[in-house]
């Protein structure tokens, strides 16, 4: 017998991440130019999803800027390419997978630091309640 399941597309460990992202020159479907703010939904070391109100064209590019929690908020300025866009449970947004592009080592250092200690703090299980693709 065949199997025809996806491989797991996840591969990396993912938590929830309900911060404050600027999305700057993001590309829509139309080819339009898009900014915004919005919020995660979670993180891992190679990306992030976001919600939001439009879908955003497969592939593109665009800058996102967000914050790490902690002593010392890190501000995380990348450039991110849509890996993935699908419609939400919450109608008329998308959930939309990202992919870290070129991230600054300092940086990927903080996110990975903060990584760490929230997989600490939930006995380094990933978060349950979170069943979205993550890259």
């Amino acid at each position: 017998m065949i199997d025809f399941k996806q491989p797991e597309r996840r591969q990396s460990t993912r938590i929830k991440f309900e911060e404050g992202v600027q999305v700057i020159n993001a590309t829509l479907e139309d080819g339009n130019s898009y900014s915004t703010l919005t919020k995660a939904v979670n993180l891992s070391d190679r990306g992030m999803m976001v919600l939001l109100p439009k879908r955003l064209q497969m592939a593109s590019k665009s800058i996102f800027i967000f914050s790490i929690p902690g002593t010392h908020r890190t501000r995380i300025t990348t450039e991110v390419r849509v890996v993935w866009v699908v419609p939400s449970e919450k109608e008329g947004f998308f959930n939309t997978g990202v992919q870290f592009i070129a991230l600054e080592p300092l940086k990927a250092t903080a996110i990975n630091t903060f990584l760490y200690g929230r997989l600490h703090m939930n006995d380094g299980k990933s978060d349950p309640d979170n069943k979205m693709p993550v890259l």
